[in-house]
């Protein structure tokens, strides 16, 4: 492929510690954008939301050299849950037990540790995805999750970082939406969000120009917690 013929050296360190996220609604459908922003951009991790794909065995699963390729799929088997990782290779991590959710929904959780010694110190990754259609009860268990979730590995608190698609609309993270706007799932984050328990939207101020999902609102905010 001609974007291969570019100086970028493939066997190269991230430049930066970054993690970054895409609702692609389909893996296979994307790969060549993937291969593309692994080369050009070199992320220490990326989350692909949505993939679409259960099997890492297909011959047009995207592979790329120097990152390892992590499959977390829906405990139940929903089509559209589950998650693919792809972690560079300087980068260490364990995975870990999440939460499960309603087995008739699309919701999907993962936890990773990552002591990477890129980092000052270590800290726990959360890929997520919550249905549009989850009810009251798995909100309460993502909430209570995140309550515990900074302790999960020590008794000191050890920063959580939760990214993904999680069906919540809310004037609070998203001004595209009017201050009079409102729907449970939004209200019930926005309430958490809003408790004295230092968790916080990261990506309040991010510009709405790159593209995060295939959608008929392809800007949309993914949430960054």
């Amino acid at each position: 492929m001609a974007y291969m013929t570019n100086a970028l050296d493939i066997n190269a360190t991230p430049p930066s510690f970054t993690v970054t996220c895409w609702n692609c609604r389909g893996l296979l459908a994307c790969g060549s954008s993937v291969e593309l922003y692994l080369y050009f951009h070199r992320p220490s991790i990326l989350i692909i939301i949505e993939p679409l794909l259960s099997k890492k065995t297909h011959r047009d699963f995207p592979k790329f050299p120097n990152y390892n390729v992590v499959l977390c799929k829906h405990p139940f088997g929903q089509h559209h849950g589950g998650f693919v990782v792809y972690f560079h290779k300087s980068i260490t991590y364990s995975q870990h037990e999440a939460p499960h959710f309603t087995s008739s929904t699309s919701s999907t959780a993962a936890m990773f540790h990552s002591p990477s010694a890129m980092l000052t110190k270590p800290f726990t990754l959360v890929p997520l995805y919550m249905s549009s259609k989850a009810p009251t009860h798995d909100w309460k268990k993502l909430t209570e999750f995140m309550t515990g979730a900074p302790y999960t590995y020590t008794d000191d608190e050890m920063p959580v970082l939760i990214m993904g698609d999680v069906n919540a609309h809310n004037p609070l993270w998203d001004n595209s939406y009017p201050p009079s706007y409102y729907e449970p799932a939004g209200s019930r984050l926005s309430s958490f969000l809003s408790d004295d328990n230092d968790w916080h939207v990261l990506n309040l101020q991010m510009p709405e120009l790159v593209p995060t999902r295939i959608s008929s609102r392809p800007n949309q905010r993914d949430t960054v917690i």
